[in-house]
């Protein structure tokens, strides 16, 4: 299980994506946090995720557009 990003995370663009659910086990990111215009993806479920991570740098989390369940 991924628990901690040595550096920044960057998922962005990707209108397949539906889920971040592999990522429920991080809780440290190194770096930057940007999830962003992911068109299949729920806001809310990232934001509901990343609350439980520390992130050293920068976090941008938008225009994700999926439909929340």
């Amino acid at each position: 299980n991924l628990i901690s990003v040595g550096g920044g995370l960057y998922i962005e663009s990707n209108a397949a994506l539906t889920n971040v659910d592999g990522l429920a086990s991080l809780i440290t990111i190194s770096g930057n946090l940007h999830i962003e215009s992911n068109a299949a993806l729920c806001e809310a479920s990232v934001l509901a995720l990343a609350a439980g991570w520390t992130v050293s740098g920068s976090q941008q989390i938008s225009n994700n557009r999926g439909t929340c369940p």
